[in-house]
């Protein structure tokens, strides 16, 4: 602690004190400036290298999107997977159960893909949706 007799009581200062004490309050405020300016630079920086880890991220998942290996499975393969994994009448399914959202989705994951699933009859030979009694109010 820099003038303990002075900041642990409440003595008046000397002259010689008071000059010295003014300097390093000066040279301390510089100091501050100086930090603060080196504050707001890093800050600035950090939001570009932020703006640019962003970019980054982006291309890499539409670059490892273009060569993912779902785009290698032939079409054939696709529409068979797509049977599989939507309800039909051929299946333990209720009188309850739909497959309108399921051909939906499917249909609506990229251009390839509802492609195939509109080129495949046997997703639409039968739809089954979820009916509800409409009662007026």
């Amino acid at each position: 602690m820099e003038f303990p007799h002075l900041s642990l009581t409440n003595n008046v200062p000397l002259e010689a004190e008071t000059q010295q004490i003014r300097g390093l309050v000066e040279a301390a405020g510089e100091e501050q400036t100086r930090i603060r300016a080196e504050l707001a630079e890093t800050r600035e920086k950090e939001q570009q290298l932020s703006a640019r880890d962003k970019e980054l991220m982006r291309r890499i998942a539409t670059l490892e999107g273009i060569v993912s290996s779902v785009r290698c499975i032939p079409p054939e393969i696709l529409s068979h997977i797509f049977l599989l994994a939507t309800p039909s009448n051929d299946t333990n399914t209720t009188a309850h159960c739909s497959n309108g959202p399921s051909l939906l989705r499917l249909s609506h994951i990229c251009s390839r893909w509802r492609s195939i699933a509109h080129g495949t009859p046997k997703l639409w030979r039968v739809l089954q949706f979820k009916l509800t009694r409409y009662t007026l109010r």
